[in-house]
């Protein structure tokens, strides 16, 4: 599972944009669409579906890993 690290708040239910190099490193380096990933913003980690819209890169925040926080 990739592992990105959100400059935003993160709150279940919502849609986080990545940032330009977070999006070409998802989108043409491990080429994901559709796949989970871990989203970490201030020490709290949250599972969220990755997924390409166009050139850009989005996930949506599906709830809040509690086995480390």
């Amino acid at each position: 599972m990739q592992q990105y690290f959100a400059d935003t708040p993160l709150k279940v239910g919502e849609i986080y944009q990545f940032s330009d190099s977070q999006a070409h490193h998802a989108g043409n380096v491990v080429r994901l669409d559709h796949e989970m990933i871990r989203l970490v913003y201030n020490g709290i980690g949250y599972f969220a579906e990755g997924y390409c819209e166009g050139r850009e890169f989005k996930a949506m925040v599906l709830s809040q890993d509690t086995s480390i926080n």
